[in-house]
């Protein structure tokens, strides 16, 4: 809603304040949800920094120009295509992509990047969704100690 229609009933919520709220709603009602979905408008700092801080899974397509730590160093997710060359990622044929799981941090969040390679009309291209999901989330892990176990996965 724009500032213009706000009403002392229905006030102003930027999205990402509005999908937090609705996430915040659900999870009052007691409706169980394994996370979050979004597209790359919702990408942002505050969203990512909500769900991790709240130990709730995320998935979301991220901008190409998004800016991520990895080994140290700070690059956008364009440039993080130079260390993850489509050659050394997990190949897909059915579905013509080559993927490959990376950890870094966004905001000094330790999140994974999935760098997918997808071949279209014999071009290759990538995009970078980003993923958090706790280790309580996984399928068949119900120990929050071993998400730290998970860090190491990635570095190639």
């Amino acid at each position: 809603m724009s500032r213009e229609l706000e009403t002392d009933q229905y006030p102003y919520l930027t999205p990402s304040d509005q999908l937090i709220k609705v996430i915040n709603a659900v999870k009052v009602q007691g409706i169980h949800f394994k996370g979050t979905l979004v597209d790359a408008e919702f990408g942002n700092k505050q969203v990512v920094g909500h769900c991790v801080t709240h130990n709730e899974s995320l998935l979301v397509r991220m901008k190409s120009n998004t800016r991520v730590e990895y080994c140290g160093e700070e690059m956008n997710l364009k440039s993080l295509l130079s260390h993850v060359p489509r050659t050394c990622c997990h190949s897909y044929p059915k579905l013509n992509w080559r993927a490959k799981r990376i950890a870094v941090r966004y905001d000094g969040h330790a999140v994974d990047i999935l760098v997918i390679w997808r071949n279209i009309k014999g071009t290759w291209s990538a995009f970078f969704p980003l993923e958090h999901v706790p280790a309580s989330n996984v399928i068949g892990r119900t120990d929050p100690s071993l998400e730290s176990s998970l860090g190491d996965r990635s570095h190639p």
